[in-house]
């Protein structure tokens, strides 16, 4: 048996484990297979706490703002370029939607330039990280609808 096998197996002894694709008990467990799906079994270090589901929400949200102002300016400017009788200068949503989309796409590349820094940062100030992603994307979509759509 190898190191690996013995120190899979030391751990096995002392911890409740599931498989991680079945679900069977590993406890006790003499090799590196699961005894039910036959999936071989190794250990890895992780961190104990998982930023990355912090790190994903916060650049999703952002992603999303930013895809939606996008296309509407996308679809703005194509509208304006096929139409016989262009509105110049462009009404105000136009230009709302552009600010709105460099500032969602700025905190993208924010997000994803400092990426190993949010990963050190403690995960209080990760929640209030994609908290605020979210608030500010929610805040710029509303605050666009309400103009659009008036009062």
């Amino acid at each position: 048996m190898s190191q690996h096998n013995d120190i899979l197996r030391q751990f096995l002894e002392a911890e409740d484990v599931t498989c991680p694709v079945c679900r069977y008990q590993l406890r006790n467990l003499e090799g590196d297979r699961c005894p039910e799906c036959g999936k071989t079994l190794r250990l890895h270090l992780r961190p104990a706490d998982d930023h990355l589901r912090r790190f994903i929400l916060a650049c999703v949200a952002a992603s999303i703002g930013f895809g939606f102002f996008g296309i509407l300016v996308l679809i703005s400017v194509i509208g304006m370029l096929v139409e016989d009788n262009i509105i110049w200068p462009p009404p105000l949503s136009f230009y709302l939607a552009i600010a709105f989309a460099v500032i969602e796409g700025a905190a993208l590349v924010v997000l994803l330039c400092n990426s190993t820094r949010f990963a050190r940062a403690r995960a209080v100030r990760q929640r209030a990280l994609a908290l605020l992603c979210w608030t500010v994307t929610v805040l710029l979509v509303a605050a666009f609808a309400a103009y659009v759509l008036g009062p």
